[in-house]
């Protein structure tokens, strides 16, 4: 890099910078804090009382978590995957129920072969959005999860 000459800079020039060292800063910094604070009510007891007699409350039952469509996707895109190997993926398929209407047959044998890898990923999102739409994603998710990598066909494969 060239050696450029040191040339005056009209804005720095006209910053002044003074430092106080005093606790003004501080107690505008505490007063800042209240008044932000004074938005929120104080926290209050609870309505009953706990006594240490008493059983736990019963805590109701949580619904587990909804599966997403792009959840699931995501999974099978994790680390450049495109779809399950052949005879995992023709195992997964017989484990998903035949409901109307059936989902899209997996690539194996000759049709993997002929088929690239961008077709194949496709075939595995029409695989994940007719899981979706029969109820059965969060299965779908799980059997996907328990592949080892191995039993993925990557990009570049």
């Amino acid at each position: 890099m060239p050696n450029l000459p040191n040339l005056p800079n009209p804005l720095i020039q006209q910053c002044e910078v003074k430092e106080l060292d005093d606790d003004s800063g501080w107690d505008r910094w505490q007063e800042l804090a209240a008044r932000q604070d004074a938005r929120f009510a104080q926290t209050v007891p609870g309505a009953l009382p706990v006594r240490p007699d008493t059983p736990a409350p019963v805590m109701p039952l949580v619904r587990a978590k909804t599966v997403a469509v792009d959840e699931v996707l995501l999974l099978a895109r994790k680390n450049n995957r495109v779809c399950p190997l052949p005879d995992e993926w023709q195992r997964i398929y017989q484990m998903l129920p035949d409901t109307p209407p059936r989902l899209v047959r997996p690539l194996v044998d000759r049709d993997w072969a002929q088929t690239s890898s961008l077709a194949k990923r496709m075939v595995l999102r029409d695989q994940i959005e007719w899981a979706a739409s029969a109820g059965l994603l969060g299965h779908l998710r799980d059997l996907l999860a328990e592949l080892p990598e191995e039993s993925w066909h990557h990009m570049g494969q």
